[in-house]
């Protein structure tokens, strides 16, 4: 009996120590589920303070420089190269000769046909005395009105015959005077593809004999996407710059804006002219294109990594004296590289506005400002 008791008295002691330990165990989970919630995660953010400043909203292309003059010279007549004045490179002048021709083919026909002229012209003289002896004959009857009017019509054959003869003297002397091909402007001599001996004409006008170009000013041929198109005007101050030429930059002018779209790209060619003096812009060179369309002054901006993108609108995110981030809907108005104009919205100079960390941040937000 007593052995008995004993066994009870163990069982209800075990029993109340679990019971004890199951319930320390809930308080316990309890209590640190209420700690977690007490201790409120925090975001790590870098601020900026908004400024008044002037803003310059600029398009960014990358274009291609050309000559503002470049010419495939051709002569005007098919005719044998007897001298060749000029070699690839060389700087030549306006009127400087490139080349000159045997003509001797066009002198003979021009000979001839001086020759055929002096006939031709001796035929009218001839035909037109005979007409003046035949019209008072014919005036009186003794010669036929038959024979007067053929006599007529030898002397328009015989003054179309003269004008044909000094037409061909006209085109022989022509050739001979071509018998050079001279420079038409300053320039550089490119694409050199003839020699000496060779026989050239009209027929080259494709690739030329040689090809003259002005680089002493350039053209930047550039696309313009159908958004940009209505900013760009002409005369429109733009700036360049090539990889050629680190830390240079190159100042010129819209100068052409086409008014229709490339077929398979669907943009806007526009040209940019720009002094070259120095001629470091070479034909051929990729260039970046920077085209001041826009500024304005005394805009508040804040830095482009400031403005968050949301579905309803862009926001900004603005640190509060308890270091709570709160969510800001603005209106933006130029973007630049250099900051974002902020036209509506409570964001205002002495604001400390989110710039590192504000992508995913939620209204409210404690955060940790970073130094």
């Amino acid at each position: 009996m007593k052995a008995r008791l004993t066994l009870i008295l163990l069982a209800a002691t075990l029993a109340l120590s679990a019971a004890t330990a199951g319930c320390g165990s809930k308080g316990g989970e309890a209590a640190m589920k209420n700690g977690s919630r007490s201790e409120e995660a925090t975001s790590r953010v870098r601020v900026a303070t908004p400024a008044t400043t002037t803003l310059h909203r600029r398009l960014e292309y990358t274009g291609t420089v050309e000559p503002v003059r470049q010419v495939r010279m051709v002569p005007e007549i098919t005719a044998k190269i007897v001298k060749l004045e000029v070699a690839n490179g060389d700087r030549i002048k306006k009127g400087q000769l490139i080349a000159k021709f045997d003509t001797k083919l066009f002198a003979l026909q021009q000979k001839q046909a001086s020759a055929t002229v002096k006939l031709a012209d001796t035929q009218v003289s001839s035909v037109e005395k005979d007409l003046a002896r035949l019209e008072p004959l014919a005036a009186s009857g003794a010669v036929s009105e038959q024979q007067l009017d053929q006599m007529k019509s030898g002397l328009d054959a015989a003054k179309a015959q003269s004008e044909q003869a000094k037409a061909a003297l006209g085109l022989a002397s022509y050739s001979v005077q071509k018998s050079t091909l001279k420079a038409p402007f300053d320039g550089i001599v490119t694409n050199l593809l003839v020699n000496e001996g060779e026989f050239v004409g009209p027929q080259m006008a494709a690739y030329g004999m040689l090809t003259l170009v002005d680089i002493s000013e350039v053209k930047v041929k550039v696309s313009v996407t159908e958004k940009d198109l209505p900013l760009v005007k002409l005369d429109q101050g733009a700036e360049m710059t090539s990889e050629a030429w680190p830390g240079q930059v190159f100042a010129g002018k819209v100068s052409v804006i086409t008014p229709s779209a490339d077929p398979i790209s669907k943009s806007f060619p526009i040209e940019i002219k720009a002094p070259n003096p120095e001629e470091s812009l070479k034909a051929g060179m990729f260039i970046r294109v920077s085209i001041h369309v826009a500024s304005v002054e005394g805009a508040l901006s804040v830095p482009p990594a400031a403005v968050v993108e949301m579905k309803d609108s862009p926001v900004v995110f603005v640190v509060d004296e308890e270091s709570r981030a709160r969510m800001r809907p603005v209106k933006i108005g130029i973007e630049t590289q250099e900051g974002v104009q902020i036209l509506e919205g409570d964001v205002g100079p002495g604001d400390r506005v989110i710039v590192e960390g504000n992508f995913g941040l939620k209204d409210g937000a404690k955060v940790i400002v970073a130094e």
